[in-house]
């Protein structure tokens, strides 16, 4: 049984120096990955792009709460935005999600990101990694992601 309750977050985050991430434009990441899964009988998926809404972490973590994935998706596009994710990500693991971490830092820095506590992180190009895992409802054997298993690193080969 895979995951049915999938939530996709763009966390809203302040880069060091010039942020060329400041306007508010579509995150076509998340809506690549979101198309992916869609069509699954028994997923319901949903974006949360907080950037571009203008959302509070209290507002993001009320919509997490209102929803109540199984699964949540978070993209962290430069490294400098990885630990507002990670607080983010802390609050939605306390609801018994499983976090999933994608984007340039947690394919470049894979144990940092599974060390600060993301469950899986997806190893560059997401769509069919995601859409296995969200099918499976577990890491294991599904090629481009990485996890923790009793403390060791299991990296499966890349997709």
């Amino acid at each position: 049984m895979g995951y049915s309750r999938v939530m996709l977050v763009k966390n809203k985050y302040k880069t060091v120096g010039y942020d060329f991430y400041e306007a508010a434009f579509p995150s076509l990441a998340l809506e690549y990955i979101a198309a992916y899964v869609d069509d699954l009988p028994g997923v319901s998926v949903k974006i949360v792009d907080a950037k571009a809404e203008d959302l509070s972490t209290k507002k993001i973590i009320r919509r997490i709460r209102d929803f109540k994935p199984d699964l949540v998706g978070l993209t962290v596009p430069v490294t400098s935005a990885i630990n507002s994710v990670m607080e983010l990500a802390a609050v939605a693991k306390e609801l018994d999600a499983t976090i999933v971490l994608g984007g340039w830092h947690p394919t470049l820095d894979v144990n940092d990101t599974l060390d600060k506590g993301a469950d899986i992180v997806v190893r560059g190009e997401g769509e069919f990694t995601f859409r296995e895992l969200v099918q499976k409802g577990s890491p294991v054997g599904v090629v481009g992601l990485s996890y923790k298993d009793n403390g060791s690193y299991i990296h499966n080969p890349d997709r």
